[in-house]
């Protein structure tokens, strides 16, 4: 009886190992098939990545050094282009403006006032001219008559004078009609140098007004000048005094602000804040060029862990690549990936988050890895690659 239940056992056991042996071969089937016919995913993972926005941040910096005399830097502020962020102390940059703007002023009034002055000389010049041309109008007409009464007294003592010789008059009579010729000749000579006079006076009058209407016009000349050279010292001066503003230069969020008060000083290019502009964002991230060159192309899909954010419990960002550097910097290739509008994430996708980026680059069989593993260790140890 015990020997039979012995041998019944003896026969148990040995179906339990064949049927355990073909179990294990079957599933050593399964694995090898897997192992040289399955698929799994290679990913690349980045070094580093960020989220960022497309656009590049704005550094506000200080043209020039100066103490604060206000600043309005909140961070996380939303700003607008031109919005005045800090303010520096003009010192005596304001006064030196108001002292140019005064002499402007002074030199358009000194110019008003020669320029009334010149159209009075421009006047005068022009009613000297008539006077001159009537004056001597008269006088050659006054000549004129004084001429023809010369000729005709010259002619008439003539007359009288061959009547004389032939005793037809007496020589009283003679000597009136000659003294007559003479007094005619005198007066057309007195009027003649009287023209002269005249001319010579009225010559030298405008002569002076001339000379006055040129010297005018050259003061004008100097004045706009002088008024160009305090106009440009005027720009130069707002100049300066607008480098004394800080305004934002882009529509944006404050990124982040230095700590700043009033009567600070800021040295001459210090940064006091940075400014995000608004638009969509994206995520830059960096890999080491000898696993990713030649691997990683636009339009791969991708994910990015955010650092700090449990993927367990938020999830990850979903990506897509979009550009590829072609060249590598430091033996890292830059990659920039677009995040779709339709992903959703818990958390505020912000710029400046950082993270890691895996991007599915191919699907090789656990075989074909185990050689590419085998080949990198091979190399290392061989130094050949």
């Amino acid at each position: 009886m015990f020997a039979q239940s012995l041998r019944s056992l003896e026969n148990d056991h040995g179906r339990l190992g064949q049927w355990s042996l073909m179990a294990a071969s079957l599933l050593l089937a399964l694995w090898g098939v897997w192992l040289v016919f399955g698929r799994v995913s290679l990913y690349a993972i980045s070094r580093g990545a960020r989220v960022e926005v497309s656009a590049q941040p704005f550094e506000v910096r200080t043209p020039v050094g100066g103490a604060i005399v206000s600043a309005d830097l909140e961070l996380g502020r939303i700003v607008s282009r031109g919005d005045l962020l800090v303010t520096l102390d003009p010192g005596v940059k304001k006064h030196q403006l108001l002292e140019l703007e005064a002499s402007e002023l002074g030199l358009v009034r000194h110019r008003s006032d020669v320029v009334v002055e010149l159209e009075a000389e421009l006047r005068a010049l022009e009613q000297t001219d008539r006077a001159l041309d009537a004056s001597d109008a008269e006088t050659e007409a006054l000549e004129a008559l004084a001429r023809s009464r010369a000729h005709l007294a010259d002619s008439e003592a003539s007359r009288v004078q061959r009547v004389f010789e032939l005793g037809l008059v007496p020589e009283m009579e003679w000597r009136r009609a000659d003294a007559l010729a003479e007094q005619e000749r005198a007066g057309l000579a007195a009027l003649s140098e009287q023209r002269r006079t005249r001319r010579h006076d009225a010559v030298a009058s405008q002569s002076e007004r001339e000379a006055r209407v040129a010297e005018l016009k050259a003061q004008l000349t100097r004045f706009d000048s002088d008024t160009l050279l305090v106009r440009a010292r005027q720009e130069t001066a707002k100049e300066e005094l607008r480098r004394l503003e800080l305004r934002a230069p882009v529509d944006g969020r404050l990124a982040s602000v230095i700590p700043v008060l009033r009567g600070g000083f800021l040295a001459p290019g210090e940064s006091v804040a940075s400014i995000v502009p608004e638009g969509r964002t994206r995520v830059v991230a960096e890999f080491d060029a000898e696993h990713a060159m030649g691997r990683i192309h636009p339009g791969q899909a991708a994910r990015m862990r955010l650092d700090g954010f449990s993927w367990i419990r938020y999830g990850t960002v979903e990506c897509r690549v979009e550009r590829v550097a072609t060249e590598s910097r430091n033996g890292a290739m830059r990659v920039e990936l677009s995040i779709p509008e339709s992903v959703g994430f818990s958390v505020p996708l912000d710029h400046g988050l950082p993270g890691i980026v895996e991007i599915d680059v191919d699907r090789l069989s656990p075989f074909a890895l185990i050689l590419q593993s085998a080949g990198r260790k091979l190399s290392r140890v061989t130094g050949r690659p």
